[in-house]
């Protein structure tokens, strides 16, 4: 393990997205054996005016060794432009779902077995066809019936299996790049 302290800001395009990915992100870096202290979850959304990100991601890429900026897939584009924001002794490091982060929170079902009312019938077999859900909002609403899935992503982050999540090819990628990120900044 690393002697280096982590510093990691993650900026989503919703507060669902962070619910979520601020879990996953804090335990699959723990996974990695990289010290760090809690993901700094940003208030400024990725969807928020252009000038605005790129001001937030510029002051990020200051303080932070890494900075993860999520988007759905049909914003990548927009995260290739900031990509050039990386300061020296820090990364920016996209998280893009092939369709949106409640897909990732559908691959695992046995995330869902504690909370009462959850009906797992529908959810996927193999983590990896979770990319193929045509409205993964509405699956996540369909598995959690009369329940309030805001209230309820954190807890399927933080018991999602992270092993699952990688078979997931998005989500793979998004671990392959972190970890030369990782490498490139010798925490790992």
């Amino acid at each position: 393990m690393s002697e280096r302290y982590l510093t990691c800001a993650l900026m989503t395009e919703g507060r669902s997205d962070a619910l979520f990915l601020t879990e996953v992100v804090q335990r699959q870096l723990l996974a990695l054996s990289v010290s760090t202290g809690p993901v700094v979850t940003v208030a400024i959304r990725t969807v928020a005016e252009a000038t605005t990100v790129r001001a937030e991601l510029t002051e990020l890429m200051a303080s932070c060794d890494v900075v993860l900026v999520h988007r759905d897939h049909r914003e990548s584009a927009k995260l290739d432009a900031l990509r050039g924001l990386s300061a020296p002794g820090s990364r920016l490091v996209g998280l893009v779902p092939r369709a949106e982060t409640e897909a990732w929170a559908l691959c695992d079902p046995s995330a869902f077995r504690a909370i009462r009312g959850a009906d797992t019938a529908a959810l996927p077999s193999k983590p990896r066809e979770v990319e193929r859900i045509t409205d993964p909002k509405r699956a996540l609403a369909d598995a959690l019936p009369g329940l309030d899935p805001m209230t309820l992503l954190n807890r399927i982050g933080r018991d999602v299996s992270l092993d699952r999540l990688r078979q997931i090819p998005a989500y793979s990628t998004w671990l392959e790049e972190l970890t030369q990120a990782l490498k490139e900044l010798h925490f790992l």
